[in-house]
């Protein structure tokens, strides 16, 4: 009989291990879909073991597969919800990265341990375009000025906070400056400055660490100013949250469920996702749970890989996970496809690797809206380029 158990444990364990193993590992740019050296890591319910004291922790049997795959940093991400859940996930951080999966499976042997998962990379929907057009061309196609009139008429002393969730926000830009939030954060490197870094060799140069100041144009740039562009927003409060370090050229979002977990405890009401991946995670879709259970309107992107498959955390609540943990709720996350000037899907070309670039589409997507060529906002500079998102 405990022979048949342990089969049966085992089989559980190899199935937990199966879901993230079995999906592919690289996407359509051959980028990684995980992030190398990370795990998030749940301690089970009826465990009192606290693992923020690592390497001293009450458990030696952990304590030593923790030593033996070279674990340097124990971090709770989501912290910021306040919540005996959160407080009891872990984002580990070792360097035995050949030997993940093994990794993984000597943590789901122990007690303890309710669920050891790989952690997604996250990357921002961007592909830069020529500088084409000079003008918003969407605008008079969604009926921005009726839109407008109808705010001017009726104008709200309570702005809605929309937190930008993203690479950085320039929040001195003169075209985004007035509209602010009071709070910001930088969740990557931990302080309260989510602007891009302007020296270092990630220095922000107009397209790198440009794309949460795009996007904040787009939701709320300063309008009726005689500057730069004008936004649907209008004066829509800009909650900046910057979720890659100072020291990373990349186009990834690492920490972009570390920075929803933030804006969530700190009051936003709209959390922009203009990012995402193909890979998905329990812990990251109990933070987009948590946070629309705080009644917070979630949106974001659809994907740019011309693709009909499922982009997190955009597809989350639809069932494409196929895990038991994912509850069916469509009204989860808003996810947004693209469309050109014809109101056609969006449609970019080819990549290095010749597969196709453009919006993703399914049953899984919710609305569409203007992708393509959008001028908006950038780093040092009042005007930008079209960029699409």
């Amino acid at each position: 009989m405990k022979k048949i158990a342990l089969i049966f444990l085992f089989a559980m364990i190899a199935n937990f291990v199966y879901s993230q193993s079995a999906q592919p590992q690289v996407n359509s740019n051959q980028q990684p879909l995980w992030q190398t050296g990370k795990l998030y890591v749940k301690i089970d319910n009826i465990s009192n073991l606290d693992l923020s004291t690592y390497p001293s922790i009450s458990n030696q049997d952990l304590a030593n597969i923790m030593a033996q795959y070279g674990v340097t940093k124990v971090e709770k991400p989501f912290a910021a919800l306040n919540t005996p859940e959160f407080d009891r996930i872990y984002r580990f951080t070792f360097t035995d990265t050949l030997n993940t999966d093994s990794f993984i499976v000597h943590l789901l042997y122990l007690n303890d341990i309710e669920y050891a998962e790989k952690v997604p990379m996250m990357y921002q929907q961007i592909i830069p375009n020529d500088p084409m057009l000079g003008s918003q061309y969407y605008w008079n196609m969604i009926n921005a000025d009726g839109a407008s009139t109808i705010y001017q008429t009726n104008p709200s002393p309570l702005n809605t906070i929309v937190a930008i969730v993203d690479d950085a926000v320039m929040t001195t830009h003169e075209d985004l400056a007035a509209n602010i939030f009071t709070l910001n954060r930088d969740v990557a490197n931990l302080d309260n400055n989510p602007n891009p870094p302007f020296s270092g060799i990630a220095a922000t140069n107009g397209t790198r660490f440009s794309h949460g100041t795009h996007v904040a144009g787009i939701a709320s740039a300063v309008t009726n100013n005689n500057l730069g562009v004008a936004s649907v927003g209008w004066s829509n409060n800009i909650m900046a949250i910057k979720t890659r370090l100072d020291n990373d050229p990349s186009t990834a979002i690492p920490f972009g469920y570390d920075g929803i977990a933030w804006a969530a405890a700190n009051n936003a009401r709209v959390i922009n996702m203009s990012w995402g991946g193909a890979a998905f995670s329990q812990a990251e879709y109990n933070v987009i749970v948590a946070a629309r259970n705080l009644d917070i309107v979630l949106v974001a992107s659809a994907g740019n890989n011309y693709s009909p498959n499922s982009n997190y955390p955009a597809a989350y609540g639809e069932g494409s996970t196929g895990q038991s943990w994912e509850v069916i709720d469509r009204t989860l996350v808003i996810a947004v496809a693209a469309l050109d000037i014809n109101n056609d899907k969006s449609f970019w070309g080819y990549n290095g690797f010749g597969q196709p670039m453009g919006s993703n589409f399914g049953q899984w997507v919710d609305i569409s809206a203007y992708g393509t060529a959008i001028l908006s906002s950038i780093s040092n500079s009042s005007f930008g380029l079209p960029i699409i998102n």
